[in-house]
Order: structure tokens, then C-alpha cells, then sequence
């Protein structure tokens, strides 16, 4: 039972961290859709990164744009996409 209860614990934990993700993401102009998990992502330009909903994003993901600022996503991820740990995104 003692298990079962940490691993509520660290799931709910866990969404609690993701949701606070998503809304920080979001203020800086991230658009990210429903029911996505966040783990720590990193963004030179927030604002042009846009992923679509049920997705599963791990550990240490880096969205890199080196290009002029422009607005609106230049990074777009579609829906039910996996990304692994340490991946990065140039553009």
C-alpha cells in the first residue's frame, strides 16, 4: 500500500509540474494543446514553438530558433507525438 501511495504521490506531483509548465510556456507565447505532458523543455523563442495535444515530451527537449524574429510557430509539433530525452529542434 506504502508503494501504491509514493506512486500516486509522484504522478500527481508530476502534473502539478507539467500544468505549471504549460502555463509558464504559455505566458511567454508557447501554444500548447490539451492533455500534453511536459517535462523541463528549454526555448530560445517560446513563442515559436506550438505542440499539439496528447502529447508526451521528456526530460531536457531544447527548442532552438536562431532565425529573425517573426511572429506566430515556426516549430509545430502535430497531436500524439513521443519525443525522447535530450532531443533538439533547430531552426
Amino acid at each position: 500500500m506504502k508503494i501504491f501511495l509514493k506512486a500516486i504521490y509522484r504522478l500527481r506531483n508530476n502534473a502539478c509540474k507539467s500544468l505549471i509548465r504549460k502555463i509558464w510556456l504559455g505566458i511567454l507565447g508557447a501554444k500548447i494543446g490539451k492533455n500534453t505532458f511536459l517535462s523541463a523543455v528549454r526555448a530560445t523563442w517560446p513563442h515559436q514553438v506550438q505542440i499539439g495535444s496528447r502529447c508526451i515530451l521528456e526530460p531536457d527537449i531544447f527548442f532552438k530558433f536562431d532565425g529573425i524574429w517573426s511572429p506566430g510557430p515556426s516549430i509545430l509539433i502535430g497531436d500524439g507525438v513521443f519525443m525522447g530525452r535530450s532531443c533538439e529542434f533547430n531552426m
